[in-house]
């Protein structure tokens, strides 16, 4: 079980405090998208944790490539805290962690579905791509399902179990 996505530590203004946090993750997530190309087309964000102190904010990245940011060029760590920085009034702490078997997170695969379906590849191969890649990361059973729109004037829609998932999950 995993902790709150965000800690504040004795500060009585929670609806401040969730709007603050709201625009540091999207901050983070619009910077990450724009300045690191990737050919999946997966930028790896699992999950943003902030933890704000009384003169301290510090935010944990959870991606599953992390090196794309951190070993491509030095400075763009940095350059992402005096992005957030506009937002934040207080001293700033950026730490990235890598997640092991990234393709085992919901969110990861869900941005790999959603750039293969954007690059206009068959819905049916994607979903089995999927599959494939989270049962190589370990899981023991996924269900994979798209609706919608995906072609123009048809409504598709698409759902795909793999490994050993029961049928009332």
């Amino acid at each position: 079980m995993r902790d709150y996505l965000s800690a504040y530590n004795g500060e009585m203004d929670y609806s401040n405090n969730l709007q603050e946090d709201k625009k540091i993750r999207d901050c983070i997530t619009n910077y990450i998208e724009k300045n690191i190309k990737i050919s999946s087309g997966v930028e790896g964000i699992a999950w943003i944790k902030i933890q704000k102190r009384i003169d301290l904010i510090q935010i944990i990245i959870y991606m599953g490539f992390p090196k794309l940011l951190i070993d491509d060029k030095p400075q763009r760590i940095e350059e992402l805290q005096m992005n957030v920085q506009k937002y934040v009034h207080r001293k700033l702490n950026i730490a990235i962690t890598r997640i092991s078997n990234a393709y085992r997170h919901p969110n990861i695969l869900a941005e790999f579905l959603a750039g293969k379906l954007k690059n206009r590849v068959s819905f049916r191969k994607a979903m089995k791509k999927a599959i494939e890649l989270t049962e190589q990361a370990g899981t023991k059973g996924v269900q994979v399902q798209i609706a919608g729109r995906i072609v123009d004037p048809y409504d598709i829609s698409g759902s795909k179990r793999g490994g050993n998932l029961q049928f009332n999950t």
